[in-house]
């Protein structure tokens, strides 16, 4: 029988209200129209994280031909968490840029089943990454994975987008140890990038 006086089996004062799984489906309900923009889906995110923003654009950059637009959209985002801003801000011309309906919410029902997996084994620990030093570097890796994600070749953009998706996702959930594994993944996929484009 369980003991509903009995303490959870994580630290459930810093779990989000919703999941990312559960964000990105309500997206997909709510998303009827022909076509959408990233202003409209933050308007929908409302007050939420820099990890939410992260996820979403990471799913949009799957959709051929957008990964130039979103490397941008990512480097915009890492520069915001270097310098501790707390709102998000994104220029006109990005927020106003309309996308088919129909792909972004394909490319959400695909990908949301595979972070409602990953999300099993995801919980708020290693507090100690939500630092506000922590936050900085993660934006300085954000910002060289979104440069990778944006160069116009082909099978660049997969790689860097994932670690980003993953990072976001950690820092949705308040997980120092995802946050950790993403950081060390995109520093050395950062590092490999660097070494293959210079040499």
């Amino acid at each position: 029988m369980q003991d509903h006086n009995a303490p959870p089996n994580y630290d459930e004062a810093f779990a989000p209200v919703l999941r990312s799984s559960q964000v990105i489906m309500a997206l997909v309900k709510t998303n009827t129209a022909d076509s959408i923009n990233l202003r409209q889906i933050l308007n929908q995110l409302g007050e939420r994280s820099f990890g939410f923003l992260l996820v979403i654009v990471t799913i949009i950059s799957f959709i051929p031909l957008i990964s130039v637009i979103t490397g941008v959209i990512f480097c915009i985002i890492g520069v915001q968490m270097m310098l501790g801003i707390k709102k998000i801000q994104l220029p006109k011309f990005i927020l106003d840029r309309h996308i088919s309906s129909v792909k972004i919410n394909k490319a959400f029902q695909i990908v949301a089943p595979k972070i409602q997996y990953l999300e099993t084994y995801i919980r708020p620990r290693w507090h100690l990454f939500n630092s506000n030093l922590v936050t900085r570097v993660n934006g300085l890796m954000i910002v060289l994975l979104g440069i990778i994600n944006g160069i116009p070749l082909p099978l660049t953009n997969i790689a860097p987008a994932v670690l980003i998706m993953i990072l976001g996702i950690g820092l949705i959930e308040k997980d120092g140890l995802v946050q950790f594994i993403a950081l060390l993944s995109c520093l050395m996929f950062a590092l490999l990038m660097g070494f293959l484009l210079l040499f």
